[in-house]
C-alpha cells in the first residue's frame, strides 16, 4: 500500500482547513485526540496533535504495519495504526469524562471481529516487537470488548452509533470507484440524519 502517495494526493487536493479546526476547538475548550500504537509498547497512544502535527499523526494513526513497511515514529517512540491497540477508543472516553459519547463505524452494527487468518505469522514478523506483536494478536478480543461496551455502557453514559446497514459497503482495499462514491453518500446522508436528531433532541443508532 503507497499511504505515502495517498497521503500526497490527499494534502494536496483535499487538505484539512487546520486554522479553521483549531480555532473551533480552542473556542469551544476542546480536545482533538489522535489513537497510534507504540510498537514498543504494544499500548495505545492518545496524542494531542496541533496545526503543525495533526496530518502527520492520523498518517501514523492509519499506517498499517503489513501493509506499510516504512517506520514512522512520535518523538524517539515507533508508532503504527492505532486500531491495533485501541480500535474504538469508548472506554478511554468515558475515562476522560464522557458521559455521551458519539461512534462513527465503519462496520455495520452487527459486525463482530473474528482472530486474524495470519496471525499465526504475527511471531516471526513481529519477533523483534514482542509487546506489539502481543497487541496484534489481542486485537480482535480488545475489539469485541469496545463493542460490548457501546451495547452496554456504564450507567449514566449514553453512546450513539451511526453504522452502514448490514451488506453495505466495499472492501477495504477495493478500487471500484462507484462503491466508494455510494458508501460516501450513504455516510453523509446517515451523518445528516444524526445531526438533525442531535439538534432535536433525540438519537440515532
Amino acid at each position: 500500500m503507497d499511504l505515502d502517495w495517498l497521503w500526497e494526493v490527499t494534502i494536496r487536493e483535499y487538505r484539512l482547513r487546520l486554522n479553521g479546526i483549531y480555532g473551533r476547538l480552542r473556542r469551544y475548550r476542546k480536545d482533538f485526540i489522535v489513537v497510534a500504537t507504540s510498537m514498543v509498547s504494544g499500548k495505545a497512544m492518545y496524542l494531542r496533535p496541533d496545526e503543525r502535527t495533526l496530518e502527520y499523526y492520523l498518517k501514523v494513526s492509519s499506517a498499517l504495519p503489513l501493509l506499510y513497511r516504512t517506520e514512522l515514529a512520535i518523538g524517539s517512540e515507533r508508532a503504527a495504526d492505532g486500531g491495533i491497540a485501541d480500535s474504538i477508543p469508548v472506554a478511554e472516553a468515558y475515562r476522560r469524562g464522557a458521559s455521551r459519547i458519539t461512534v462513527i463505524r465503519t462496520r455495520p452494527s452487527g459486525y463482530v471481529m473474528k482472530k486474524s487468518r495470519i496471525s499465526p505469522v504475527y511471531p516471526i514478523i513481529f519477533r523483534n516487537n514482542p509487546f506489539f506483536k502481543e497487541a496484534l494478536m489481542k486485537r480482535a478480543e480488545n475489539y469485541n470488548g469496545s463493542l460490548g461496551f457501546i451495547k452496554h455502557p456504564p450507567a449514566g453514559v449514553t453512546v450513539d452509533e451511526i453504522a452502514p446497514p448490514a451488506g453495505h459497503g466495499p472492501g477495504r482495499a477495493t478500487r471500484d470507484m462507484h462503491a466508494l462514491r455510494a458508501a460516501y453518500e450513504c455516510g453523509r446522508e446517515m451523518g445528516n440524519e444524526y445531526i438533525n436528531s442531535w439538534k432535536n433532541g433525540g438519537t440515532s443508532r
